[in-house]
């Protein structure tokens, strides 16, 4: 699905079913665009949380705290609600259903929209707060931004940019680490039981990779080089302790049959050398060499997609800002 990455693929074909709204979709940066009671929105994803969002002023004034409680509590959809520079994001209710999501998705938009309008609420400029029938949204690094012309000449140094994205949803690294080693440790459960009852498949090391993507994604907030890093790091260390530690449950109850008293814990810790010893070192190999293979698979091309979206330009001041991208024009 062009360059969106594994984890990216299902919330881009959610996404999708907002076209019918007359929305436009931006696959980079896993949002969609459009248009509620005149003002504009933005639909977007990160990890698991479900969020929109839309820059406004109210006579030139950015939103009290009062207000946005106010939309909290008369809006049930809606979890929180914050502002950052001049962008309203309100946080929707979670639920497991598909078709409940996106109709909590679109009450919240209405009903806010509703909100907005009747306190006088206006599109404005992300950066300059300023109401211009100029604004546009811009895919920046993987994030919406709304400019006005301004704005977005001002930001083709660069330097302006640098600025939002600083201000912009920050990577939690030990939250996304704790997540992605728990969602790692279910890939890893998986491995253990297919081992154990003798089948062995490829979707075992995509199911480890993809557990452990997940799990960084939504406790860090974002996914980085640094996250598909520790995800393939993670991959290779669960892969050889869930096979380990399977191979050392059969050996276990084999021992047991014939009569030797021993421990889990002790088998387990000497798996190298019964493994030598018993002639199962070919086996054991290949079955971690299996299961790590197409979980690196499944991670080098999220990491493809990555390097591919973060393309650079330079100016005067060298700023690692990937291009930006047009996707949205109001009609």
């Amino acid at each position: 699905m062009g360059n969106v990455s594994s984890l990216d693929s299902g919330k881009v074909s959610f996404l999708k079913k907002f076209n019918g709204m007359g929305f436009r979709l931006d696959e980079e940066s896993v949002s969609t665009v459009g248009f509620m009671n005149g003002l504009r929105f933005t639909i977007s994803i990160e990890g698991c949380t479900y969020m929109i969002s839309t820059s406004v002023r109210s006579g030139g004034l950015l939103p009290e705290d009062e207000f946005l409680k106010y939309i909290v509590s008369e809006v049930d959809c809606i979890r929180d609600a914050v502002y950052q520079n001049n962008r309203i994001t309100f946080i929707i209710q979670k639920t497991l259903l598909s078709e409940k999501l996106m109709n909590n998705i679109v009450d919240a938009l209405r009903e806010v929209s509703e909100l907005l309008k009747k306190s006088g609420f206006v599109n404005v400029c992300e950066i300059c707060g300023e109401p211009l029938d100029s604004i546009e949204s811009y895919d920046i690094n993987g994030r919406v931004f709304d400019f006005c012309d301004d704005c977005h000449e001002a930001c083709d140094s660069y330097v302006q940019a640098r600025k939002c994205l600083d201000d912009s949803v920050r990577e939690n690294i030990p939250k996304g680490m704790i997540f992605g080693f728990l969602g790692g440790i279910l890939g890893a459960a998986l491995i253990v039981l297919s081992v154990f009852l003798g089948s062995v498949s490829t979707w075992l090391g995509v199911a480890l990779a993809y557990c452990l993507l997940l799990g960084y994604a939504t406790g860090s907030g974002k996914m980085s080089r640094l996250g598909l890093i520790y995800c393939t790091v993670m991959t290779a260390a669960l892969s050889y302790l869930s096979c380990r530690f399977a191979f050392a449950i059969k050996y276990f109850n084999l021992v047991k049959e014939y009569g030797h008293h021993t421990d889990l814990f002790s088998v387990f810790a000497n798996m190298p050398a019964i493994i030598r010893n018993n002639g199962m070192t070919r086996d054991f190999v290949e079955v971690v060499l299996y299961c790590c293979v197409f979980g690196f698979c499944l991670i080098g091309g999220d990491m493809l997609m990555m390097v591919k979206k973060r393309k650079t330009k330079t100016t005067d001041i060298i700023i690692e800002v990937p291009e930006e991208r047009h996707f949205y024009t109001a009609v």
